[in-house]
């Protein structure tokens, strides 16, 4: 099934590009989609490092055993700062 992966802010610097469309099996968790989206951009990988990036599904944030479904959106952002 696919599935349409957007970056953010930062995120979309450290993957040199704002989205991209993967194609996962069905039953894949999050924390599946997101092993695969870090050994695809390892920018990516590399900020999450430095950085906590909040991972929406839907514009919801879910947790790692969150099942994914056909045409779900993920997107990868750095968490907003500000004061």
């Amino acid at each position: 099934m696919r599935v349409r992966v957007r970056f953010l802010a930062a995120a979309a610097d450290a993957a040199g590009r704002r989205a991209i469309e993967l194609e996962v099996s069905e039953g894949a968790r999050l924390a599946d989609l997101v092993e695969q989206v870090y050994r695809i951009v390892p920018g990516l990988r590399e900020l999450a490092e430095r950085i906590p990036l909040i991972i929406l599904v839907n514009g919801v944030k879910r947790g790692d055993d969150y099942v994914l479904s056909e045409g779900d959106e993920v997107a990868f952002m750095p968490p907003a700062g500000g004061g």
